[in-house]
């Protein structure tokens, strides 16, 4: 099963997200909810290394990371499922979501901390301990600055409750925070992934 990595704020708006209905729709229209990312169009840097990446631009990526012996593939299947990567983290002997603190269970029984390192990165999360799933309905390839307010939405942004004049410029600041080196200002070109949340699967 593919995977899509989201940072903390992201994955409050996919909870907030109604299963099941694309284009996405929120269970509460006044919180963020998610049905769209934006992933940068190019080749990553791996954590501490390159040697362990394998790139095509037309293909799927897979990295590896020697710290934590985890991989993953960055191309996700139109219309397959595919788990919301979470970090996790070893807190206290237990395993546990970066998010919440919530135990990760697997058939209701605590799990084993198999990993080099004590805090696991979003993308490397095992398909097991997912809790929520989205399916992608489409993906192309466009320029940042093609982004919409509507768009700005989807992608769990909102400036109800917030000092931002709109969506939009809320996106622009959490872009810039997650992408230092490649800020919206650059607009550079991006993956736009379509989404909509469904239920959890058989994981694999």
């Amino acid at each position: 099963m593919d995977r899509l990595p989201f940072k903390p704020e992201m994955i409050r708006a996919i909870q907030n997200t109604r299963i099941g209905i694309y284009p996405a729709s929120p269970i509460d229209p006044h919180r963020p909810y998610k049905g769209q990312t934006r992933r940068l169009l190019g080749q990553p840097t791996a954590p501490r290394s390159t040697k362990n990446i394998l790139w095509n631009a037309e293909q799927a990526l897979f990295e590896t990371d020697p710290e934590s012996d985890c991989t993953w593939k960055s191309r996700i299947t139109l219309g397959g499922p595919a788990a919301v990567g979470e970090q996790l983290r070893m807190v206290n002997g237990a395993v546990t979501y970066g998010l919440d603190g919530e135990r990760v269970l697997v058939d209701g029984q605590p799990v084993t901390w198999t990993w080099k390192i004590k805090s696991l990165p979003p993308r490397y999360m095992p398909n097991w301990a997912a809790r929520y799933f989205v399916e992608a309905q489409a993906e192309v390839i466009e320029s940042l600055h093609a982004l919409t307010e509507a768009e700005a939405q989807l992608e769990g942004c909102q400036a109800e409750g917030t000092p931002y004049q709109t969506a939009r410029q809320g996106y622009i600041l959490l872009w810039d925070k997650i992408n230092p080196k490649a800020p919206f200002s650059t607009n550079p070109f991006v993956r736009k992934i379509s989404f909509r949340r469904i239920k959890p699967p058989s994981v694999e």
